[in-house]
C-alpha cells in the first residue's frame, strides 16, 4: 500500500525519523552529522541500502533545494563505494522515487549479475521487496562492516 503523504507527513510518525532518533532499530552502514545510511528491510536486491538526511525533508526530490540534492548525492556516492567493497560488486544503481516513505531518501541497489551495462541484467527497481530476514540483514551488515574496518 503506498505511503499516504497527507496523513503520515509528521516527523514524529515518520519511520525514518524514528530510525534517526534510535526509536526503531536499523542495520547502520554509514553515519555522519547530517546523514544516515542503513539496510532496507524490504530489499529488491541483497544489501539494498537507504541514504537519508537526519533532518525530515519531503521526499519529492524536485522540490528539494540544489545544495541538499548535491549533499545527499555525495553521501550516496560514499555509501555506494562502501557497498561495492563490502558486497564485492562492481556496480551499484540508485533510485530516488520517494513513494513509500515521505522522507527524502536515495535507494542504492548493488548488482551481482552485472557483466556489461548494455546487456540484459536482472532489474531490481520498484517500490518494495519482500521483508528480509534478520539472518540476511545481519549477514550483509557483517560483510559491509568488516570491509570498512579492514577485517
Amino acid at each position: 500500500m503506498p505511503y499516504n503523504h497527507i496523513t503520515l507527513d509528521k516527523m514524529e510518525e515518520c519511520i525514518f525519523c524514528k530510525i534517526v532518533r534510535k526509536e526503531v532499530g536499523s542495520f547502520k552502514i554509514y553515519e555522519d552529522e547530517d546523514y544516515y545510511a542503513f539496510l532496507d528491510l524490504f530489499p529488491l536486491a541483497p544489501a539494498q541500502t537507504l541514504v537519508i538526511p537526519k533532518k525530515h525533508i519531503d521526499s519529492y526530490i524536485f522540490n528539494v533545494d540544489d545544495e541538499q540534492i548535491s549533499e545527499i548525492m555525495g553521501v550516496a556516492k560514499k555509501v555506494a563505494k562502501i557497498l561495492e567493497k563490502g558486497m564485492k560488486t562492481n556496480w551499484v544503481s540508485m533510485a530516488v522515487e520517494g513513494l513509500a516513505v515521505n522522507h527524502l531518501h536515495v535507494k542504492l541497489y548493488p548488482y551481482f549479475e552485472y557483466k556489461d551495462r548494455f546487456v540484459k541484467y536482472k532489474t531490481y527497481f520498484g517500490m518494495v521487496g519482500d521483508k528480509a530476514t534478520d539472518e540476511e540483514l545481519s549477514g550483509w551488515h557483517q560483510k559491509i562492516v568488516a570491509s570498512i574496518s579492514g577485517k
